[in-house]
């Protein structure tokens, strides 16, 4: 459902009217999202001392610092400039005395549900009005199954949801073998990491492949996980088996992907987006843009922590040729879907995504988001459960040029529809569009400095 704030441009820098250079200069990409919630997560599980350097400073991170807080683990910032961290854990973590507010981040919430109940502790967890609609059934119906005892709102579906010890006698979790109905990182780790802490093995099996970065981060920790296909099983009682590993976390390619568009979109840009992380599970929107002829190039490709990284490079191009992505891509690129719709909008050619059902369980529906605000600015597409089908126009001009847009909570919808203001004056400069955004600072959720960097940039 939309939000009802009011429009305002309050929190936003003035962004140029026309960039008749582009975009020009180097960004060093903000750490990764995902592995910086693993990082703090992860650190927290030993009692060595952890450093974390590269953290992404953002309001979903810190959910899962604070979090974590109340469990124990002491948590602080030696140097606020390289994002450097140091994290003391705990193996057994302490009974929070007050609900754990996960926010805006579903990452925290799941993934902190599968490690609750592994630890064994009591515990509510909650978010904020966006975080407690969202579904929560697929974590607590799996955990079940390993004997956690998690109970939530409306017949276990939605947060909050509450975590019921169980008995010293029963404490250790069982196994379980599990085959995933939907491809889903979250879900996915949620079960490893409850699964730390069973006596048996625990077996996920996906339908497509999704984000590998727990299995990972778990295998350089010392835990006997192996992979094979998209079957990954983990040995019995690996918690005790983890060992201390600092973290280095690369920049991360969902925010990286917002540049990527602009620079490719904007005459005369020319980006070179600094130490993206390029996990093959995560680089789905830099191959769907380079297929339909973006100048994206990769330099400077190493291995940091077990992660590929490189330098992206980015100049303008025209975008032409019809992109059809299915199920099997999605995952790679499922948090990239609204920003590729901005590219598909320039497309000469058309955009059409199917098997996306889980853009309509993020923090909006975003799906319907999109084609709501797009539709206040002229743009028509068809708009399946699954997807939707865009026809481009390379010379596209808003009809309605200051138009209230909507964020919907929603960092990223709030993300794309900067970049389409922002390509609009670029292209258009004798038709000035300035659009006010419900809730800008949404954007602190996962990309803190977004819009100085974009002023930056330009």
């Amino acid at each position: 459902m939309m939000m009802s704030l009011t429009p305002t441009t309050e929190n936003l820098p003035l962004l140029p009217k026309a960039l008749p250079q582009g975009l020009q200069g180097e960004v060093l990409i903000p750490g990764d999202k995902s592995i910086s919630h693993r990082s703090l997560m992860f650190a927290s599980l030993v009692e060595t001392p952890v450093e974390v350097v590269g953290l992404l400073p953002s309001a979903d991170v810190f959910s899962t610092r604070d979090c974590l807080r109340q469990l124990g683990a002491t948590i602080t910032c030696e140097e606020a400039k390289t994002g450097r961290w140091l994290v003391q854990g705990k193996r057994q973590w302490q009974t929070p005395t007050d609900v754990l507010n996960c926010g805006n981040s579903g990452t925290t919430i799941r993934l902190m549900m599968g490690l609750v109940a592994g630890q064994n502790v009591y515990a509510v967890m909650s978010g904020d009005s966006s975080l407690n609609k969202r579904p929560m059934g697929r974590v607590i119906a799996p955990l079940a199954q390993l004997g956690a005892n998690w109970q939530g709102r409306e017949n276990n579906r939605l947060a909050p949801v509450v975590h019921v010890p169980r008995a010293e006698e029963n404490r250790a979790l069982a196994g379980l073998a599990y085959t995933m109905p939907v491809a889903s990182a979250q879900v996915k780790s949620a079960i490893l990491l409850a699964g730390l802490y069973s006596g048996q093995p625990v077996t996920v099996v996906e339908p497509l492949p999704s984000r590998d970065h727990t299995e990972r981060m778990l295998s350089a920790m010392g835990a006997n996980l192996t992979v094979e296909g998209t079957t990954i099983t983990l040995a019995p009682n690996q918690a005790k088996n983890l060992t201390p590993c600092n973290w280095l976390v690369p920049g991360d390619p969902s925010s990286a992907a917002f540049l990527m568009v602009a620079g490719a979109l904007i005459p005369n840009s020319n980006l070179l987006l600094k130490n993206v992380g390029l996990n093959p599970a995560r680089t789905g929107l830099l191959l769907a843009l380079q297929q339909i002829g973006a100048a994206i190039t990769l330099e400077n490709e190493r291995v940091v922590g077990g992660e590929p990284v490189g330098d992206v490079r980015v100049r303008y191009s025209e975008l032409k040729g019809n992109l059809t992505l299915a199920a099997a891509e999605i995952p790679a690129l499922v948090d990239e879907i609204p920003i590729l719709m901005i590219a598909g909008l320039y497309l000469q050619g058309t955009l059409h995504v199917s098997g996306a059902e889980e853009l309509r369980k993020k923090e909006s529906d975003r799906l319907l988001a999109m084609q709501t605000e797009l539709g206040k600015l002229g743009v028509t597409m068809d708009l399946f459960e699954d997807g939707f089908t865009l026809v481009g126009k390379p010379d596209f001009v808003a009809t309605n040029p200051a138009a209230p847009l909507a964020t919907w909570h929603d960092h990223r919808i709030a993300m794309a529809l900067t970049i389409l203001n922002l390509v609009q004056n670029a292209r258009n400069p004798e038709v000035a569009t300035v659009w006010a955004l419900e809730d800008p600072t949404i954007v602190n959720v996962s990309f803190p400095s977004f819009f100085e960097t974009l002023a930056g940039l330009a």
